[in-house]
């Protein structure tokens, strides 16, 4: 009901069923690269592949070098995806045509006048001419470059259609990879992240050895992934102890806040922990039900005694 008026107003302006915002955010008929999307939901696995093979689409080159060596499964389906790379990243006519800008308008000429009668009928003198030094012509300012700036890029269909191909063979070649083992690394990657997103350090945990000692990462980093992992071992905790109180109704409610979304993001070809974040308060507060439950409480109570039977 909340979105009802919004699909009509879609259907009534474009006329297409759009509940919500397209999955794209794509315009009607506007080309999206679904053949190149598709070929790297075949292996992107980290955030920092997302960044590097995605998110610089059609704004800047992607060199074979960027992707790791399982996202291709043999020596010729690398040779094929650096081609269709190399076609991304040349210049071509059509593209060159698409970068230029409109020609300057023609100067209008100067028109031949008739020289002006002097006061007695004669001819005029022409005017001195100026030793000042003539005006030179204003040079067109120069566009600023950079090294990327002096390459076209483009992902045209035909390209996306090349990606397509490789990623339904890919697919074909071994479906559990498709839609179980590399979903399943897509969900472990968001999960244990650092979540150091909007921090100063932010950055990748591995390799240890590239942590910058300036932004303290080789502190905050570790700290980060260890508190991610604390909480997740009381949050099995606490659902085990909610399930011993009976109070299994909060935790199915706990385990639909949570697992379809994270189901549903381990399925995309850009896994952002950023949106994993929101998950953690739910984990926290079950991380205080398995801290003072009195399952816990009974528990620390016998470690005392049995310190004390020692002791004494």
């Amino acid at each position: 009901m909340v979105l009802a008026p919004w699909a009509a107003r879609n259907w009534r302006v474009f006329r297409v069923f759009q509940p919500i915002a397209p999955e794209h955010a794509n315009m009607p008929g506007e080309f999206v690269p679904l053949g190149y999307i598709e070929w790297l939901r075949t292996w992107v696995d980290d955030v920092k592949y997302t960044e590097s093979m995605e998110f610089t689409l059609d704004s800047g080159p992607i060199h074979i070098e960027q992707a790791p060596d399982y996202a291709f499964d043999s020596p010729e389906e690398r040779a094929t995806v650096a081609a269709l790379f190399d076609r991304y990243n040349s210049a071509t006519p059509a593209q060159n045509a698409k970068q230029e800008t409109k020609p300057v308008d023609a100067q209008p000429q100067p028109q031949a006048t008739e020289p002006k009668k002097g006061d007695n009928g004669d001819d005029a003198q022409p005017d001195e001419p100026d030793d000042s030094e003539p005006d030179e012509p204003d040079e067109p300012d120069e566009p600023e470059t950079n090294a990327d700036s002096t390459v076209s890029v483009e992902m045209t269909p035909e390209i996306d259609a090349g990606f397509g191909e490789v990623a339904r063979a890919r697919i074909a070649r071994n479906p559990l990879r498709y839609y179980v083992t590399t979903p399943f690394k897509r969900a472990v990657s968001l999960w244990f992240d650092t979540h150091s997103q909007y921090y100063p350090f932010q950055g990748e945990l591995l390799p240890l050895s590239d942590l910058s000692h300036e932004l303290h990462q080789d502190i905050w980093l570790p700290l980060f992934a260890g508190l991610t992992i604390v909480y997740s071992l009381l949050g099995i905790l606490g659902g085990w102890v909610m399930w011993k109180l009976d109070s299994r109704i909060g935790l199915m409610l706990l385990v639909l806040l949570i697992l379809p979304r994270l189901v549903f993001l381990a399925s995309r070809e850009n896994p952002e922990p950023r949106y994993v974040i929101v998950f953690f308060p739910f984990v926290m507060s079950v991380c205080a039900i398995a801290l003072c439950s009195p399952i816990w409480s009974a528990a620390m109570r016998r470690v005392r005694r049995r310190r004390l039977r020692i002791e004494g």
